[in-house]
């Protein structure tokens, strides 16, 4: 989990590639990550705390909500893809200069 995301890219590859592989993901809780990822997909560890990341590791063996949060993070991960972004920049671009 990172401590923070100073230097970091917006949106942490390395998170969406973890749940594109559909494994369950520990993740830091931050109020950056948490814009786009929810409990119903990660399992968040306190930032800086390796205890807690300790239990969210131990938490994603055992949890009989796993496979629900491996398959919305498999569903999350697609909303993140290069061909619908690039579809929505596409249709921004077309908002802003054909008119």
């Amino acid at each position: 989990p990172y401590p923070e995301l100073i230097g970091t890219e917006g949106n942490p590859s390395c998170i969406l590639e973890s749940l594109a592989c559909g494994t369950p993901v520990v993740t830091s809780d931050l109020p950056e990550l948490r814009e786009f990822l929810s409990d119903d997909v990660v399992y968040f560890a306190k930032a800086k705390d390796s205890k807690s990341i300790s239990e969210q590791i131990k938490l994603s063996f055992v949890d009989k909500n796993r496979t629900r949060k491996i398959m919305n993070g498999l569903k999350l991960v697609k909303e993140f893809g290069t061909k619908k972004i690039a579809e929505e920049h596409l249709k921004l671009y077309e908002q802003l200069f054909v008119k």
